[in-house]
């Protein structure tokens, strides 16, 4: 697969509007046919054992003491009797989210998830992305391939020590805003909405990861019996 980034980004309007608020998004991030292309592994080609999924109840908003589950179908009962333990920690207050994802593939692997990680971290995207955020960003950190469905969500939490920039490159086809599963950005004060991004296709988010008190956000729960599936890629770049 031979991803490309569309040619009409313009880095000059985006770098201003990066300045002044920390964090954009980039319309049509890749050409049309790379972005399809890259749908069409997450959604019909990647077997469905290739998906985990990831959930966590607890009262600090970092990632420790997550439990990832491969999605075997021995295993999809005792992933679907976690909901309500983890919508009870949410009303309480307390950091939970339950969502699919990948993992960490071999060495050498050259599936298209892991071009996309090659290609968002080459010299010319690197070159790009840390011109519109003036940063100086020389690798990527974690990414994987992420996939909310229904009754899924990710709790509000913060990002530090994750990278300086954090991005989310949205291939939700055809989905609609009262779907859910949007990124929500707060003020410092967990409880004042700063922005919405809804999730859209070839749409990536970018932003700013500040080192003292990160960037709290969440994407809201999927709500149910949504048939279609919330797909993006989310990574940082250090």
């Amino acid at each position: 697969m031979n991803l490309q980034l569309n040619d009409n980004i313009d880095t000059e309007k985006l770098r201003t509007q990066f300045k002044q608020t920390k964090n954009i998004v980039i319309e049509d991030f890749l050409k049309e046919e790379s972005a399809i292309n890259l749908y069409k592994y997450f959604v019909q080609k990647m077997p469905e054992d290739w998906w985990s999924t990831s959930f966590r109840a607890s009262g600090t908003k970092d990632y420790s003491g997550t439990t990832v589950i491969r999605r075997f179908k021995k295993n999809l009962e005792k992933i679907n009797s976690q909901y309500p333990m983890l919508y009870k920690a949410l009303s309480r207050g307390q950091f939970a989210y339950i969502f699919d994802r990948t993992t960490k593939h071999v060495k050498g692997c050259n599936c298209p998830k892991c071009q996309y990680e090659k290609f968002i971290s080459s010299k010319a995207v690197l070159k790009i992305l840390n011109y519109i955020s003036d940063e100086d960003c020389t690798k990527r950190g974690e990414f994987f391939a992420s996939r909310f469905t229904s009754g899924q969500f990710l709790g509000p939490h913060h990002d530090i020590n994750k990278g300086k920039l954090g991005m989310v490159y949205s291939l939700a086809r055809d989905w609609k805003p009262e779907y859910g599963g949007n990124l929500y950005i707060l003020e410092k004060d967990y409880r004042t909405i700063k922005k919405v991004v809804l999730s859209t296709f070839n749409r990536l988010a970018l932003f700013s990861i500040p080192a003292q008190n990160g960037i709290p956000h969440f994407v809201s729960q999927v709500v149910p019996n949504v048939k279609k599936h919330r797909i993006s890629i989310t990574g940082w770049l250090t």
